[in-house]
């Protein structure tokens, strides 16, 4: 379903990258009828959800246990020709200083100690920070000094908005202790149960971008973003758009124009490093599990006997120890993995792009220069700095960004003929 050379055809739009993002924006708007080129630098589509296999394991590195999809989303991985598995028993273990829980959806209300309806008011808010990002410059500000004024609770910290201890476990999904609607909006996420996209997502959306006229190619390297389309592997390929799915910053580093978004994205700065070990076992584990020892902390994910270990704080061997230290299990199979392999996958160190610190989502410069649309006409952005990290938020920023690049306006939104009403 992927090719190693581009045509020379002119295209209506070229994707750099193939991510979950990009993968999505390229779905979408073959479905509008746009013929769409997606160019990956590296040898296989996927981005965050390259598999692996070794020693009889196979082994996500991004695709995890993911928490419950809305209508929206579901709909996003169908029209990439996909599809989600729902899961109903354990969501999370946590362990935090020797202390262990477990919780379900059932018991979510009884573990946390909270009114679920809380949480769900505070992660709705993200809406609006989604609204300014899309919505003209003047009902943008109208927007967002409503919902400074009205809603400030959702920039207050998460963890005086919250009593239970056991949020701050959420806190590794975005790298840092985060405000409310940041907070709710990964807790809400874990509220009802785990889901997961299907393991052959890539080469599902890959099949049905073919199906549409688009290509993906592999091993293309995009040195420079024009006008008129993109320099790739030393050719210049033609486009009337370009959308980009690599981030921002490394963005910024490919056009002749100084784009107005790298203010924001140099004063946000990049989040957190991780170290990764990959474990074949054969011993059953709860799915996810989140360890907290000191200042340390230990993402565990599990499936089928492969684990995965996540840190930003600890060093390959202190991992491997603090997950036998709970799970005393026999190894089958052991590597390992650092923020050098982030770079070589997507580009940077940072797993996550752009921290999710509390300027990036209270500052009205901020929120608004982290769009999909740039000060160059042609060319838009996606993916996970435009709202959050994650699985769930990649298909949205695709949504969002295909919905600007359409030139969708507010009285299509009234009219009932969004994006999501066009696909």
């Amino acid at each position: 379903m992927v090719s190693r050379s581009v045509c020379n055809d002119k295209y209506d739009v070229v994707v750099i990258g193939s991510g979950v993002s990009g993968l999505t924006c390229a779905c979408i708007l073959g479905k509008l009828g746009k013929r769409v080129l997606v160019l990956e630098q590296h040898d296989r589509p996927g981005g965050c959800l390259h598999t692996f296999n070794e020693g009889g394991f196979k082994f996500s590195s991004g695709n995890h246990y993911i928490g419950e999809f809305d209508e929206v989303s579901k709909k996003l991985i169908r029209i990439c020709g996909s599809n989600v598995t729902t899961y109903d028993d354990i969501i999370e273990t946590f362990i935090m200083d020797g202390e262990k829980i477990s919780y379900s959806a059932d018991t979510w209300k009884q573990v946390f100690n909270e009114d679920p309806k809380k949480i769900t008011r505070a992660a709705d808010t993200m809406w609006w920070v989604a609204f300014v990002k899309l919505a003209p410059l003047w009902l943008a500000i109208c927007a967002w000094g409503f919902f400074k004024t009205f809603y400030s609770y959702a920039f207050m910290p998460y963890r005086k908005y919250v009593k239970s201890k056991w949020f701050r476990m959420q806190e590794g999904d975005v790298g840092c202790e985060p405000i409310a609607m940041v907070g709710a909006a990964v807790t809400r996420h874990y509220m009802n149960g785990l889901s997961k996209l299907s393991p052959k997502f890539v080469y599902e959306a890959c099949r049905t971008i073919k199906k549409q006229r688009g290509r993906v190619v592999i091993k293309q390297t995009v040195s420079k973003i024009l006008s008129d389309g993109v320099i790739s592997n030393g050719v210049k390929i033609y486009s009337d758009y370009i959308i980009s799915s690599i981030g921002a910053l490394q963005t910024c580093r490919l056009t002749n124009k100084k784009l107005s978004v790298i203010e924001h994205a140099q004063d946000i700065g990049q989040s957190v490093n991780h170290n990764f070990v990959f474990l074949g076992i054969k011993a059953s584990l709860p799915p996810v599990v989140w360890i907290k020892e000191g200042d340390n902390y230990l993402f565990i994910s599990t499936d089928e006997g492969a684990v995965h270990l996540i840190s930003d704080t600890m060093n390959h061997n202190d991992m491997k120890k603090l997950f036998l230290k709970h799970y005393p299990v026999d190894i089958e199979y052991e590597s390992c993995a650092s923020k050098h392999s982030v770079k070589k996958y997507l580009g940077r160190f940072a797993s996550y792009g752009l921290a999710c610190s509390e300027r990036r989502f209270t500052s009205f410069k901020c929120v608004r220069g982290l769009r999909p649309n740039t000060n160059m006409s042609n060319l838009f952005l996606t993916g996970q700095d435009i709202l959050m990290p994650g699985i769930a938020s990649c298909l949205m920023t695709g949504m969002m960004t295909c919905r600007q690049l359409m030139g969708v306006t507010l009285l299509d939104t009234i009219l009932q003929n969004d994006i999501m009403d066009r696909i």
